[in-house]
Parts: C-alpha cells; structure tokens; sequence
C-alpha cells in the first residue's frame, strides 16, 4: 500500500543554496559526466590502498552481530571486487536517528548508489557512516515531534549524566533510561495501526545497543539493511588499526592541516563566500581519548599538549600503535579518513557540510587521498493530508506558505475587492493627481506653500495607508479560520520558522504512514540530487 502521491512531488530547487563550482578551488563540486566521471573513479580505484578482504570480513561480522538483512550482507560481498566503490555519507547519532534529514541522507545514498552503477562501468554501495566519536551530547540528546494534536512542537530529551560530558557518543552506556523515554513517546504520539510495530522495533533496537550511538546504528540497520546500506561505526578499533598510517602522518606534521584549510577559507573569502571552517593555528587534526573523556590536542613549542598534560611525539606514536582507538578525527580529517578507509567515489552532503568539504581539497591531496565526487542530498518537506486539503483549498504551493502572514494577505485581498491591492493603489493615485497641478502653480503665488502642499499630501496619504491596515485587521478578524488554516499550514511545513526536516523526526511520520514510507520514497522517487521535494501523504 503507498502512502505517498507521487504526482504530487514538487521540486523547489531554490530553496537550496548551491555552493559554487570554482574549479580554482572545488573542482569535484560538479556532476562530472561521460569520460570526466569515469576518469576520475578510475583514479579514485586505482589510488586505494586497503585490503579489501580484510574490510569485507570485518564489515561482515559486524553487521551480522547487527541482525543485518542479506542486502547489506551482499553490499558488503561486493567491496570485495576491485571495480566496487562506495557512495558514502553520515551524520552525528540523534536520538531516534535525530532530524527527518537523516533518513533522507540515507535515501540518497541508496538512490545515487543505483544511479551511478547505471551510469558508469563501476558497482556502487552505499555506506552510511555514524559520527559515533563525535562528543557534542546537546546535538544528539533530543529530538522534536508534534504534540498529539498537531498545534505544538514539542523537544524529546533523552537523560544523559553530567558525568558522561565529554565523552565520545558511542562511548555513553544506553542504560535503562530508554524503558521510561519510550514509555513517555508512547503517550506522545496518536496510535494508528502502525504504532505497535514502531515501538518493537524501537525497542529491540535499545535491548541491543552496546551504547547511545549504537541505538542509532541498529536503528539504521533495522530501517535500511534491507535496501543494502551499510552502516559503520568509525570507534570499532579493528577500522582504526587500518587507518593508523593516515593518523601516523597526522601526528608528524601537526599543523599542516589548520594550515591549509584556513588557507582553502581565505581563497574562498577572497571569491566572496562564506568560509565554514577556522583553525587555531596550532590546532591537531585529531582528538584524543584520555580517562574516557575526548579531548583536543594542540602543538605548542613542540610539544602536543591538551587540556590535562603534554606529549612527545614518541609518545603519541607509541599510542597510536598500541591503542589506535584513543585517537579520533576532527571535521577537517574525519572525511579524509573514511576516504582512506574505504574505496569512495561520490560524498552525499547537505549545504553545511559541503561548505565543509570546499576548504579540504588540498587537505586531501597532503595526504594522497583522492576527493571523491560531491553530490547534495535530496530533501523531503512531507505534506499531511490535512495540510493538503489546505493548500488545495486557496491553489497555495508548499512555498506559498513560508510567509503565512502574507500569502494571508493576499488571501484576503482577493475575497474583498476593496482589500485588494490594486484597489488601494489606484485611491492613492487619484488622491495625488489633483496636488500634481496645484504644486506646479503655488510658486507663482508663493513658493513657501510647496512645502504645505508636500506635507498635506503626505498627511492624506499617511490617513490612507493606516485606513488600509485598518480595514485588513478587520479582514483578518472576520477570516479567522481562514488564517488559522494557513497557520496550521506553515506550522506543519516549516517548524520553528525551518525546513521541516531539519526538526521534526522520521519516526513521527512513520508511526501515522507505516514503514512502507521509506520503501515508497525508494521505489518512486527518482528526482535528481538537487533538488527539495515536497509530497503529499496520502
């Protein structure tokens, strides 16, 4: 059974800003095509160092200690073969895999992986990387719904103890916190026929996890195994012992990377755009884990040094080789990393993280990594029927009602001919024709009175106007449902003044339209990389 009208699909490719392709400087922020694109994959496959077998077995054991479904399992099979690379993309681990804007990623990664095994000579798998070492909690420990009776926007919290901040998320035990929070989401959301399936899997997930992070992994897992995406989680030590060349390096040239990421900012300044990254000078690529806290690293008169004590570089390396997994990358090698880690030849991003990856091309080449192709993720504002019945009602497009005040206005103007704009435009003009003769013959009499005609007709005009705003509050008084109607509809598809997948989580609409959402957005949207669709729920 669909749940989504897929004749109702509006592209708004403008409610993106695309990044410039300045071959100067982003030279792989463009869709290549033909023989570039080939080319360029070729080098990627040739370049890449890994052994693919041991990858494959760990990805392997991983995934099936994981519950993975057979696609997945048949993904990861094929990195084994040369001519498969991956199309990659992550996010932080949100509760209850965080903003709509996840899941969408995670679609994308599907639908590009289809796209370009079509369209090149190479196989495509989408991966899916958990941004599990990242220790930011107030961006993962709560996520938004609507309130059971769709007026309000209402933040979950999940209660993380004050003596877990500063760890890695995938660090933080789950605990049995999650029994009482889903208990508390199961009074938030109306029930459907769909409810009880949403809360077992849910649960079975937090029964597995090993930690917060790890809820959202197998969530992950659960949802979108049995479309083929692999999901990795970069804290598994046996991941970090392959990449420990790339941190070893890291380690001996310390600033090298602030160096040419603020260097990548200023060119981007210098061409009039936004730079998203700067460096303290002395500041490491790389954190490190000391008594379970992740903490900075920076390079002073030689020595590394953090919050708490120094380091030689002897010593750094001495730990690198024997427990790689207390080191961990910050935003500017992070990409760099699962590049080296794995055969990539397309990025899937959103707006802040492809500003990210502008500043990193020669952060790739100082390490011999090559970028791979960058390519944005699709976006999904989701139109309830409620919400369709209001559009359809005033012939309003989703993006008519960014503005509820004033697509309201225009409303109004057009059940009233006298609230109409043009109405008010031409009592204006005809109230100032007059004054245009007088104030040409005035100075003949005496050109002192120019100044009196000026603000006589600026009084008229000013009584004009506020007669105006006048009658519209009177309008909208008398057309208050009609206001409430296109507030509920803003409400619904820009929450918090935003992109509604930019808060409201996935699982609120799942538990209205089932898990065959994500299956019908797979099977019936193929609808480019550039552009924000909106669809109507059936």
């Amino acid at each position: 059974m669909h749940c989504i009208d897929v004749a109702e699909l509006v592209p708004a490719n403008h409610i993106l800003r695309a990044l410039p392709a300045e071959r100067s400087l982003l030279a792989t922020f463009h869709a290549c095509l033909g023989e570039e694109l080939t080319g360029h994959l070729q080098r990627i496959r040739d370049a890449y160092g890994q052994d693919r077998e041991t990858l494959v077995t760990h990805l392997l054991a991983w995934h099936k200690r994981k519950g993975a479904a057979q696609p997945a399992l048949n993904n990861i099979t094929q990195l084994r073969q040369p001519d498969t690379l991956v199309v990659i993309g992550g996010q932080q681990a949100g509760l209850l895999t965080g903003p709509a804007y996840t899941i969408h990623k995670a679609i994308s990664l599907l639908k590009l992986a289809q796209e370009l095994s079509a369209q090149t000579p190479f196989t495509f798998v989408p991966m899916f990387w958990t941004a599990s070492e990242d220790h930011d909690l107030a961006e993962v420990d709560h996520t938004y719904i609507f309130s059971p009776d769709g007026n309000e926007v209402e933040r979950l919290s999940y209660p993380i103890a004050e003596a877990y901040r500063g760890r890695s998320i995938g660090h933080i035990p789950l605990g049995e916190d999650w029994k009482a929070f889903l208990r508390h989401l199961q009074t938030r959301l109306t029930p459907t026929g769909f409810t009880e399936n949403l809360f077992k899997l849910l649960q079975e997930a937090a029964e597995e996890a090993e930690s917060y992070a790890d809820w959202f992994n197998l969530l992950m897992v659960k949802l979108f195994s049995p479309h083929g995406l692999i999901v990795v989680d970069p804290l598994d030590r046996e991941l970090k012992q392959l990449v420990r060349p790339l941190l070893a390096q890291a380690i001996d040239e310390p600033l090298a990377v602030s160096y040419l990421v603020n260097r990548a900012g200023d060119r981007l300044e210098e061409q009039g755009w936004k730079r998203q990254i700067h460096k303290v000078e002395s500041s490491c690529p790389f954190f490190l884990q000391e008594e379970e806290r992740r903490v900075p690293v920076r390079f002073q008169q030689g020595e590394y040094r953090t919050p708490n004590r120094s380091y030689t570089r002897a010593d750094l390396q001495a730990i690198l080789q024997a427990a790689p997994e207390r080191f961990s990358p910050n935003a500017t090698l992070r990409p760099v990393m699962a590049d080296f880690l794995f055969p990539t030849g397309a990025f899937v991003g959103g707006p802040g993280e492809m500003g990210y990856l502008a500043q990193l091309p020669e952060v790739y080449h100082h390490f011999q990594v090559p970028m791979p192709v960058i390519f944005p993720r699709i976006g999904y504002t989701y139109i309830l029927p409620k919400v369709g019945k209001i559009l359809a009602k005033y012939h309003l497009s989703p993006l008519d009602v960014r503005e509820e005040h004033q697509v309201f206005t225009q409303i109004s103007r057009r059940r009233y001919q006298v609230a109409e704009e043009a109405y008010w435009e031409q009592l204006r003009a005809a109230v100032q024709q007059p004054f245009h003769h007088l104030r040409t013959a005035v100075p003949e009499i005496d050109p002192t009175l120019v100044g009196a005609v000026d603000s006589t007709v600026h009084y008229l005009l000013d009584r004009i106007n506020k007669l105006e705003q006048k009658l519209l509050r009177n309008v909208r008084q008398k057309e208050e449902i009609i206001h409430q109607q296109i507030r509920h509809a803003h409400f619904h598809l820009f929450p918090r003044n935003r992109l509604q997948e930019r808060s409201i989580n996935i699982f609120y609409y799942l538990n209205i339209f089932g898990f065959s959402l994500v299956s019908d957005l797979l099977a019936q949207c193929s609808i480019g990389h550039t552009r924000h669709c909106f669809v109507r729920l059936l």
